[in-house]
C-alpha cells in the first residue's frame, strides 16, 4: 500500500490581523455650536467639555487673551479639533492634547532643516584689455604716424576694462534668513540658528512661524532652480596675424 507522504516545512498561511486605528474623541465628537461676541476662553472650556477633556490656559496664551478680543462664528456638525483649530487660528494661539487634557498656548515651536551649504562666496569680475592692439604701434591716442615710405603705424588705439566685486556679506544666505526671522518674530519669540547643521528653531506666535516655514519653503525652492555656469576667460593678443579676432573655428568648444 503506498505510504502517506506529509510535506515537510509547509505551514497553513497566517491571516493578518485587521489593525484598529485608536480615534480621539478629538476627532470622533462633532459639535453644533455658534458664538456671538463671545469670549475666548468660555469658547475652549465649551469645546473641551464636549470632548470630555480638561482645559488648561497656559500662561503664554494669557497676554493675547488679555486683548479682550470676542469671536462671532458657527459651526454645524464638525469635529471638535477642527473647531479647535480654527478658533486658534482665529485668536493667533495654539494648542495641543496631552493625557486627556487639552492646553492652550500662546506660541509654536517648529524645527526647519535648511539644507544651505554654511560658506561665504565672494563674486568678482574684470574684463578689459587692449581690444584694437594699437599700444604695440604707438601710445594710447596717438593717430597716424609715418614710419618710413610706405609704412604706417597703427591707426587706431584704444582699451577698457570693466570691473565688478560683490561682497560675501550680499552672496551669506543665513544672514538673510537670520535678518528674515527676526522681522518676523519681532520681539515677540525667539529663535536659534545653527549654521554648521543648517537647522533653525523657531518659537513664537503661531501666525508669524507659520510666515517663517512659507518664506523657508520658498527660499529652497529658488535655489535649487539656480544652475552653476563654468566660463572659461579667453586672452587674446592682437598682432599682424590675429588683428581680426578670434578664429573661433580653431577652439575646441568640447574640451
Amino acid at each position: 500500500m503506498p505510504r502517506n507522504r506529509g510535506y515537510l516545512g509547509q505551514q497553513a498561511p497566517v491571516k493578518p490581523k485587521p489593525k484598529f486605528k485608536d480615534l480621539s474623541p478629538l476627532d470622533i465628537q462633532l459639535v453644533s455650536i455658534s458664538f456671538v461676541q463671545e469670549d475666548y476662553r468660555s469658547i475652549f472650556q465649551a469645546l473641551a467639555h464636549s470632548a470630555g477633556f480638561n482645559l488648561i490656559i497656559d500662561d503664554s496664551a494669557n497676554g493675547v487673551l488679555a486683548e479682550g478680543k470676542r469671536l462671532t462664528a458657527e459651526f454645524v456638525e464638525q469635529p471638535v479639533r477642527d473647531v479647535l483649530d480654527a478658533v486658534c487660528q482665529a485668536s493667533n494661539l495654539a494648542w495641543e492634547e496631552k493625557n486627556g487634557t487639552v492646553f492652550i498656548l500662546g506660541y509654536v515651536e517648529k524645527i526647519l532643516n535648511l539644507d544651505f551649504i554654511a560658506s561665504s562666496h565672494r563674486a568678482k569680475v574684470t574684463v578689459g584689455g587692449d581690444v584694437l592692439g594699437g599700444n604695440s604701434g604707438g601710445a594710447a591716442g596717438q593717430g597716424i604716424t609715418a614710419q618710413g615710405e610706405g609704412e604706417l603705424a597703427t591707426p587706431l588705439t584704444g582699451s577698457f576694462e570693466i570691473s565688478g566685486e560683490t561682497s560675501p556679506e550680499a552672496l551669506d544666505i543665513y544672514k538673510e534668513i537670520d535678518a528674515a526671522v527676526k522681522g518676523y518674530l519681532g520681539g515677540s519669540g525667539q529663535y536659534f540658528l545653527n549654521r554648521n547643521t543648517g537647522t533653525l528653531m523657531v518659537q513664537g506666535p503661531p501666525k508669524a512661524v507659520h510666515l517663517i516655514e512659507d518664506y523657508i519653503t520658498t527660499l529652497k525652492e529658488k535655489y535649487q532652480r539656480q544652475v552653476l555656469i563654468e566660463a572659461r576667460i579667453i586672452e587674446v593678443d592682437l598682432d599682424e596675424n590675429s588683428e581680426l579676432g578670434i578664429d573661433w573655428r580653431r577652439l575646441n568648444i568640447n574640451a
